[in-house]
């Protein structure tokens, strides 16, 4: 069995993931409450959503590094794929509501928090395909 590049691409890229998620979700709650009166019922529960299912990415990026686990691996990387909606969804409201008044400054912290959250989980589609092209090599 030749052992490839692939599988080691994709557990860099999801144990990024899995320390980046909980990072920045932490670092946008805590500067959310700080900027914004907390009467969303989203920034509530959204955290400890976001933070219940971390432990998968990272998970999987660990195992496919060791080239064990596959479905386990496969999983991970699909989870982090699902981060993407949520965080695209967050990113073009506090988009919207920035252009809607006027530009205002106080919405660029979150924005950027949000759009960093997004761009950490993009690299998630790569490595799900990485993943599902080195099935063979897992054991």
């Amino acid at each position: 069995m030749e052992k490839t590049w692939k599988p080691k691409a994709a557990g860099i890229i999801l144990i990024i993931i899995g320390v980046g998620i909980p990072l920045l979700t932490v670092v946008a709650t805590i500067v959310y409450t700080l900027f914004y009166p907390p009467d969303q019922y989203a920034f509530f529960t959204l955290p400890f959503i976001v933070l219940a299912l971390w432990v998968l990415p990272l998970a999987g990026g660990i195992y496919a590094l060791k080239r064990k686990k596959w479905k386990l691996v496969l999983t991970g990387s699909i989870t982090a794929i699902l981060y993407i909606v949520p965080f695209l969804l967050l990113s073009v409201n506090l988009i919207a509501d920035y252009v809607m008044r006027k530009y205002d400054a106080d919405f660029l912290p979150m924005i950027i928090l949000f759009c960093l959250l997004l761009l950490i989980t993009l690299p998630a589609i790569p490595a799900t395909v990485f993943i599902a092209l080195s099935k063979k090599e897992f054991e």
